[in-house]
Protein backbone atom coordinates (compact mmCIF):
# COMPACT_ATOMS: atom_id res chain seq x y z
CA UNK A 1 0.00 0.00 0.00
CA UNK A 2 3.25 2.41 -0.12
CA UNK A 3 2.73 3.71 -3.52
CA UNK A 4 -0.92 4.51 -2.61
CA UNK A 5 -0.35 5.90 0.44
CA UNK A 6 2.34 8.17 -0.68
CA UNK A 7 -0.05 9.55 -4.05
CA UNK A 8 -2.48 9.88 -1.14
CA UNK A 9 0.03 12.34 0.89
CA UNK A 10 0.92 14.23 -2.11
CA UNK A 11 -2.39 14.90 -3.76
CA UNK A 12 -3.17 16.10 0.37
CA UNK A 13 0.39 18.53 -0.29
CA UNK A 14 -0.77 19.90 -3.04
CA UNK A 15 -4.30 20.77 -1.77
CA UNK A 16 -2.83 22.33 1.27
CA UNK A 17 -0.57 24.27 -0.68
CA UNK A 18 -3.55 25.50 -3.34
CA UNK A 19 -5.16 26.13 -0.24
CA UNK A 20 -3.12 28.98 1.52
CA UNK A 21 -2.94 30.30 -2.17
CA UNK A 22 -6.54 32.05 -2.06
CA UNK A 23 -5.94 34.49 0.78
CA UNK A 24 -3.01 35.84 -0.45
CA UNK A 25 -5.27 36.42 -3.97
CA UNK A 26 -7.57 38.10 -1.91
CA UNK A 27 -5.67 40.55 -0.73
CA UNK A 28 -3.89 41.18 -3.75
CA UNK A 29 -7.44 42.18 -4.90
CA UNK A 30 -8.06 44.61 -2.10
CA UNK A 31 -5.60 46.21 -2.67
CA UNK A 32 -5.73 46.06 -6.10
CA UNK A 33 -9.52 48.10 -6.45
CA UNK A 34 -8.50 50.79 -4.38
CA UNK A 35 -5.28 51.84 -6.77
CA UNK A 36 -6.66 53.15 -9.94
CA UNK A 37 -7.40 51.57 -13.73
CA UNK A 38 -4.50 50.45 -13.93
CA UNK A 39 -4.19 47.97 -11.05
CA UNK A 40 -7.87 46.89 -11.97
CA UNK A 41 -7.40 45.12 -14.19
CA UNK A 42 -4.54 42.74 -12.38
CA UNK A 43 -7.33 42.95 -9.92
CA UNK A 44 -9.22 41.10 -12.86
CA UNK A 45 -6.32 38.89 -13.48
CA UNK A 46 -6.34 38.10 -9.61
CA UNK A 47 -9.81 36.99 -9.46
CA UNK A 48 -9.50 34.63 -12.44
CA UNK A 49 -6.73 33.18 -10.60
CA UNK A 50 -8.76 32.84 -7.29
CA UNK A 51 -11.26 31.07 -9.66
CA UNK A 52 -8.36 28.68 -10.88
CA UNK A 53 -7.05 28.11 -7.64
CA UNK A 54 -10.87 27.27 -5.58
CA UNK A 55 -11.32 25.00 -9.03
CA UNK A 56 -8.59 22.96 -8.78
CA UNK A 57 -8.33 22.78 -4.82
CA UNK A 58 -11.89 21.31 -4.88
CA UNK A 59 -10.65 18.59 -7.17
CA UNK A 60 -7.88 18.03 -5.38
CA UNK A 61 -9.87 17.46 -2.01
CA UNK A 62 -12.47 15.14 -4.32
CA UNK A 63 -9.67 13.02 -5.24
CA UNK A 64 -7.77 13.26 -2.24
CA UNK A 65 -10.72 11.81 0.16
CA UNK A 66 -11.55 9.37 -2.89
CA UNK A 67 -8.15 7.62 -2.55
CA UNK A 68 -7.87 7.65 1.35
CA UNK A 69 -11.51 6.05 1.73
CA UNK A 70 -10.42 3.32 -1.11
CA UNK A 71 -6.68 3.14 0.55
CA UNK A 72 -8.38 2.49 3.96
CA UNK A 73 -11.15 -0.44 2.50
CA UNK A 74 -8.21 -2.08 1.09
CA UNK A 75 -6.57 -2.02 3.86
CA UNK A 76 -9.73 -3.56 5.73
CA UNK A 77 -10.00 -6.23 3.20
CA UNK A 78 -6.08 -7.60 3.57
CA UNK A 79 -6.46 -7.22 7.15
CA UNK A 80 -10.31 -10.04 7.04
CA UNK A 81 -8.37 -11.64 4.66
CA UNK A 82 -5.23 -12.11 7.01
CA UNK A 83 -7.69 -13.26 10.14
CA UNK A 84 -10.13 -15.59 7.76
CA UNK A 85 -6.36 -16.98 6.42
CA UNK A 86 -4.51 -17.29 10.15
CA UNK A 87 -8.01 -19.09 11.32
CA UNK A 88 -7.73 -21.84 8.33
CA UNK A 89 -3.99 -22.61 9.26
CA UNK A 90 -4.88 -22.65 13.26
CA UNK A 91 -7.85 -25.11 12.45
CA UNK A 92 -5.69 -27.59 10.66
CA UNK A 93 -8.95 -30.14 11.63
CA UNK A 94 -11.54 -27.97 9.99
CA UNK A 95 -12.94 -28.54 6.56
CA UNK A 96 -14.51 -25.91 4.89
CA UNK A 97 -18.32 -26.98 5.93
CA UNK A 98 -17.20 -26.89 9.60
CA UNK A 99 -15.00 -23.53 9.13
CA UNK A 100 -18.34 -21.95 8.31
CA UNK A 101 -19.82 -22.67 11.94
CA UNK A 102 -16.96 -22.12 13.74
CA UNK A 103 -15.81 -18.70 12.42
CA UNK A 104 -19.39 -17.61 13.16
CA UNK A 105 -17.34 -14.49 15.62
CA UNK A 106 -17.05 -12.91 12.45
CA UNK A 107 -13.54 -11.58 11.05
CA UNK A 108 -14.78 -8.28 10.44
CA UNK A 109 -15.24 -8.07 14.16
CA UNK A 110 -12.07 -8.63 14.70
CA UNK A 111 -10.70 -6.15 12.41
CA UNK A 112 -12.85 -3.29 14.09
CA UNK A 113 -11.15 -3.97 17.04
CA UNK A 114 -7.72 -4.44 14.88
CA UNK A 115 -8.50 -0.63 13.61
CA UNK A 116 -8.99 0.39 17.30
CA UNK A 117 -6.31 -0.87 18.71
CA UNK A 118 -3.72 0.58 16.15
CA UNK A 119 -5.52 4.30 16.41
CA UNK A 120 -8.78 3.98 13.80
CA UNK A 121 -12.64 3.81 15.13
CA UNK A 122 -13.09 0.42 13.11
CA UNK A 123 -15.52 1.88 10.39
CA UNK A 124 -12.92 3.34 8.06
CA UNK A 125 -12.66 6.89 9.27
CA UNK A 126 -9.27 6.86 10.83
Amino acid sequence: FQAEVLTTGVLKLLYDGVHFVNPFLLSRIIHAIGQGPDAANMAYIYAGGLVLTSFSEALLFAHYNRRGFRTGMRVRAALIMLIYDKSLRTLPWTTPESLERQLSLRPETRCSKFMTWVGGDGKGKG
